[in-house]
């Protein structure tokens, strides 16, 4: 039995995750789906930002499937980000976005944003010097090889190879050299590659979204590289976020600013869906994960769409008519949700 921790997060956050637990049920048998408290919930029941319940959860599982939460900020003005808790706990080492485009008539776009990640305080510091401040940044070799390295094996799997690697010379050059340089290691054969400045990528990026399969992102432009494809696809908010780490997985369907309860019954659901399926990725259940991307995409195209998306579906209703086309997959027995 492998335990996935399920944390519901804040605002609208419950009200999607609720459908990714259903679709992980849908395709999943042998799992054990814990709930879990962290960052502001957290802190509202038990003045801690991770419950020792949670804590205790999160040694013992495999993933760990996170809605939006609400960063804390402490009476000395310290922000505490639920994330960097679950980063720390879980040793995670890079971050994935898949970009996908939903809507009908719209680029078909299905891209990988691979960059590692650098931790605050560690791998990148400021320092007050006279007159100003000292920015410190260091590479890691390793963190380059262990994210190139897992995002190689991901494309092998799914039988994938044009992908390009983003630097940018012009502003660092030594460490673009290096992270050149494992890029050729790691992707030397098999694979159609291609090296380009950010600013470069960015503008082939618009002209031509589906030209790559998967994109290796210094990590000082993943932001931006973001920006773009969200731009492309249809916004942030139907990206989820997969962090790969030594102990499990992490997905986090999605960064929000507006945590307003009032949104729960016309939130998209699509990045909390996808973020099941990518755990179930991650965890080696392909089939199931494959088969709930598919009914995704069918959703989409009979014009199924929440108001975000120039529809005018409820939540529920928009993640029933998912079930429908999920429920028509062999193996899978997809819940009933009715509309509110």
């Amino acid at each position: 039995m492998d335990n996935i921790l399920i944390v519901p997060g804040d605002g609208f956050g419950p009200s999607v995750v609720d459908i990714a637990v259903k679709t992980l049920e849908a395709v999943s048998t042998g799992i054990d789906l814990i709930p879990g408290e962290i960052g502001y919930a957290a802190y509202e029941k038990s003045a801690q930002d991770i419950t020792l319940e949670t804590l205790e959860a999160l040694a013992e599982s495999k993933g760990v499937l996170c809605g939006p939460c609400r960063a804390r900020t402490d009476d000395r003005g310290k922000t505490h980000d639920p994330l960097d808790i679950l980063k720390t706990h879980m040793s995670l080492f890079a971050m994935m976005r898949r970009f996908k485009s939903y809507r009908p008539g719209g680029p078909r776009v299905a891209l990988d944003l691979w960059a590692s990640i650098t931790a605050v305080g560690r791998d990148t510091v400021e320092t007050a010097e006279l007159g100003g401040i000292t920015l410190t940044k260091y590479v890691r070799t390793s963190n380059y090889d262990r994210t190139m390295g897992l995002a190689y094996s991901i494309m092998k799997v799914h039988s994938r190879n044009k992908v390009a690697c983003i630097s940018s010379d012009d502003i660092f050059p030594e460490s673009s050299r290096l992270f050149r340089e494992e890029f050729d290691r790691i992707f030397g054969e098999g694979f159609e590659t291609e090296h380009m400045n950010v600013a470069e990528w960015s503008e082939d990026a618009v002209m031509h979204p589906e030209r790559f399969d998967a994109v290796i992102c210094a990590d000082l432009y993943s932001r931006m590289a973001a920006g773009v494809m969200a731009g492309i696809t249809g916004g942030n908010h139907l990206s989820p976020y997969l962090y790969p780490g030594e102990k499990g997985s992490l997905l986090y369907t999605n960064r929000i600013d507006d945590f307003s309860k009032d949104r729960a019954a016309y939130a998209n659901p699509t990045a909390a869906i996808a973020s099941a399926a990518m755990l179930m990725q991650a965890m080696g259940r392909v089939p199931g994960a494959d088969a709930v991307f598919r009914a995704l995409e069918e959703t989409y195209a009979e014009g199924s769409a929440t108001p975000d998306m120039g529809g005018n579906l409820t939540t529920a209703e928009f993640a029933d008519r998912f079930f429908r086309h999920l429920r028509t997959r062999p193996f899978i027995r997809a819940p009933h949700i009715t509309g509110g």
